[in-house]
């Protein structure tokens, strides 16, 4: 037998018989909510010796708007720059604005928006129509190209479509802070070495500062293994760009494999690499202001 309710804005409730019930132990299963569809829903279940199922009540209430915004969320469909710029002003944090901006000089589009709350919101859009408004890119604001790198990095899309994407926002990167957040978010890498490996490629050899950078990064937050370090240290030490970010990035990544594989690392370096002298000092100076280093072979 079965007792039911149901009407809009109301609770239904779905009441198994428990005639047959003799003993219900006090063991109950936590508490369940969630959301399916229009019908959110929780239930509560009593258990018999910890195996049979005697007692069952479910609770649904239905939303009295099916397709709501609900405060503080962003729930439409399609992904609009109107929509993401109203949410990232509504989620700004004017302390960590200031923050940022004393990590990120002459970047002055900044609203000071958490990368936990990006984060947080990204993995949302990628469940809506994103596409329209990733390629568009009409970004005006720092966390606007944030937000767009980590939809990319989160969503369920195959390599290619990934690898268009990628190709599609790299150039609107025009600090480290997105270059870094996104490169560690890009997990997929780690799945496919292969497939990223040859696609990295010419980002080694780009006139771009931050095209340099990213290829750079992608390196020490995937291919830190030993069958890629030869190959890295030779792509690491092609890099061309001038600009600091990219030179920085190369002494990052340079002792990053260092940490994980000191006497191959060693040899390269005392074998006069063919990297300017700028990147080679800060190479060492990462180097020995590492933890990961031993005291010992900082030493050497």
């Amino acid at each position: 037998m079965f007792q039911l309710m149901y009407e809009v804005g109301m609770d239904v409730a779905v009441l198994a018989d428990s005639a047959n019930v003799k003993y219900v132990s006090s063991f109950v299963v936590p508490y369940w909510t969630g959301w399916i569809g229009d019908v959110s829903w929780s239930a509560v279940i009593f258990m018999c010796n910890g195996n049979d199922l005697y007692f069952c009540m479910i609770y649904y209430k239905i939303k009295e708007h099916a397709g709501r915004k609900e405060s503080g969320d962003m729930e439409q469909k399609k992904v609009t720059e109107e929509a993401v710029r109203q949410w990232l002003e509504e989620s700004a944090d004017t302390a960590y604005k200031k923050f940022q901006e004393n990590l990120l000089p002459g970047i002055g589009n900044i609203l000071g928006v958490r990368l936990p709350v990006l984060r947080t919101t990204a993995k949302k859009l990628v469940r809506q129509d994103w596409q329209e408004w990733f390629f568009r890119g009409e970004d005006t604001l720092f966390e606007e190209t944030m937000l767009r790198g980590l939809v990319m990095a989160y969503a369920n899309v195959s390599v290619r479509e990934r690898f268009a994407c990628i190709r599609a926002f790299v150039p609107a990167i025009n600090n480290w802070a997105v270059c870094d957040s996104v490169c560690n978010t890009i997990k997929e890498a780690e799945k496919y070495p292969e497939e990223y490996w040859e696609f990295l490629g010419p980002y080694f050899d780009s006139d771009e500062e931050y095209e340099a950078r990213f290829g750079a990064v992608m390196l020490l937050s995937h291919f830190v293994r030993e069958e890629y370090l030869e190959g890295a240290l030779c792509r690491l030490q092609s890099v061309h760009q001038k600009g600091y970010y990219a030179k920085m990035a190369v002494a990052w990544a340079i002792s990053v494999y260092f940490a994980a594989f000191p006497e191959a690392v060693l040899a390269y370096l005392k074998s006069a690499p063919e990297l300017d002298e700028f990147t080679y000092r800060k190479t060492l100076q990462k180097i020995l202001e590492s933890d990961r280093v031993d005291r010992d072979m900082k030493k050497r």
